[in-house]
């Protein structure tokens, strides 16, 4: 279920299943939705396999670069809701 950032508790960016994900393109959008999660300090989609790391008030955060994840861990706060 997602949390108040419109993520799953682990960071994850849920895949939206109110309509059919059809075939093509729409297809790939909604396999790779499903396998990336979104850096809350800069915005982009990264794969949490092999991302930087943080936690925060029981949740797991995923960055993109070392740099995103100590401006996170320097100001958790300023993120939130992003």
């Amino acid at each position: 279920m997602p949390n108040q950032l419109g993520t799953l508790d682990d960071g994850r960016i849920p895949l939206d299943n109110s309509r059919d994900s059809g075939t093509g393109a729409e297809a790939s959008r909604a396999s790779l939705a499903q396998t990336k999660a979104k850096d809350i300090v800069c915005g982009r989609l990264i794969n949490p396999r092999d991302s930087h790391t943080a936690m925060y008030a029981g949740h797991s955060y995923y960055f993109c670069s070392e740099e995103c994840q100590v401006m996170f861990e320097t100001d958790p706060v300023r993120f939130q809701g992003r």
